[in-house]
């Protein structure tokens, strides 16, 4: 199996939110978001304003590249999916 990179921010997002063991609701807790607006953020229609990306980056250690663009080193304690075995 080969791990794949989740191709967009709300990818991104989720995968961070599920290596964590959250639920949307405890993410917006910890983001101090409301669980409208993570949820949002989640599935691509909401917008994260730049104040938000700068918390999320330092309160887990990202980078502003890798969360925004997938560009950059993975944090190591970050795991990717695996790519199912008949893909």
């Amino acid at each position: 199996m080969r791990k794949i990179m989740p191709d967009s921010f709300p990818g991104r997002l989720k995968i961070l939110r599920k290596r964590l063991g959250c639920t949307q609701a405890q993410m917006a807790e910890r983001l101090q978001v409301s669980l409208s607006l993570y949820s949002k953020l989640e599935i691509g229609i909401g917008k994260a304003s730049a104040a938000l990306i700068e918390k999320i980056c330092r309160q887990f250690g990202l980078s502003e590249s890798w969360l925004l663009q997938g560009i950059g080193d993975l944090p190591a304690d970050i795991a990717l999916p695996a790519e199912s075995a008949s893909a």
